[in-house]
């Protein structure tokens, strides 16, 4: 198929029925299209992020939460959008929480995207990943076994790292953003039914862990009080 579309690509540039002067202008054209092919598609990706920024931030069911872009619009690899809510920052002005729920594009360009709930940094609300108790106060372990296991674990397809308290890959058709995606994502319909996609995956994720991860947090700054 491929081949059959490179051919059908050839014979239009290269077509000998239509005159000098319209074959240079087709190649012309297909000579830009190429070469701006690839920004033209990240721009698209980048008004999609934006948007999806804006719907979390004007939704009633993220009222409480800030919605920060650290790198992910920008098309950073490991680029992220942190969703908290205000309480489980450290400080009230605070630009992360100690947990958050995140979309993270693990390749640069926005592309093989996932979602879970994500730690502060590598150090705060501990080192390391958490199933390994070592790292970790008993009574916190206990708390994010709550919330990991209340997500169905591995069993629903999530995973840990030492970022990660739990996560998982978009739908394939969303965690790439191939030629499909952008398909469908022309059209004011398809628009929609993407944006949708993506914060219905995130309120599901807040539905479940919410109150969890609510009384972690407050756990965790009654035990690191001054």
């Amino acid at each position: 198929m491929r081949k059959e579309k490179k051919e059908v690509i050839k014979n239009y540039l290269l077509d000998e029925k239509i005159s000098e002067e319209e074959r240079k202008e087709r190649f012309e054209i297909a000579w830009d299209i190429g070469e701006n092919f690839k920004d033209i598609k990240f721009e698209l990706k980048q008004k999609f992020i934006k948007e999806l920024k804006q719907k979390i931030e004007q939704s009633e069911e993220f009222k409480n939460y800030k919605v920060v872009n650290r790198g992910l619009i920008e098309g950073d690899r490991y680029g992220k959008l942190i969703v908290f809510r205000k309480t489980w920052s450290l400080t009230p002005e605070g630009n992360i929480g100690i947990l958050n729920y995140a979309f993270e594009a693990g390749i640069s360009g926005i592309s093989d995207i996932c979602i879970g709930i994500v730690k502060q940094d590598n150090d705060i609300p501990f080192k390391g990943n958490w199933q390994n108790q070592d790292n970790i106060d008993q009574e916190l372990f206990k708390k994010l076994s709550q919330i990991y296991n209340t997500l169905g674990g591995s069993s629903k397809g999530w995973k840990v790292s030492e970022w990660w308290i739990a996560w998982k890959y978009l739908h394939s058709f969303y965690r790439d953003m191939q030629r499909e995606f952008f398909l469908q994502i022309i059209a004011e319909k398809g628009f929609k039914q993407a944006l949708d996609y993506l914060f219905s995956e995130l309120v599901e994720l807040k539905k479940l862990t919410e109150k969890f991860i609510d009384n972690f947090v407050e756990t965790y700054k009654t035990k690191h009080s001054c």
